[in-house]
């Protein structure tokens, strides 16, 4: 992350996509509304930020929604 501040890099997280807890045995992390919160504090910056996929955020059970303009 110090690297990305410096030459202004954004890193986007996506929630994993299928929603699941592992595939082929490896774990997935990113399906959980805990740990995305736990995301932007694991380093403060305006270059951490979450890709907000309304579709995966609602597989998540977190009654989530989103305004839209069309």
């Amino acid at each position: 992350m110090p690297e990305t501040d410096r030459i202004g890099i954004k890193l986007s997280m996506h929630p994993d996509d299928p929603h699941v807890d592992a595939i082929k045995g490896i774990s997935r992390i990113m399906n959980n509304v805990e740990n995305f919160a736990k995301l932007p504090a694991m380093h403060k910056t305006i270059v951490n930020v979450i890709k907000m996929c309304k579709g995966s955020f609602s597989l998540m059970g977190t009654g989530m929604t989103l305004p839209v303009k069309i």
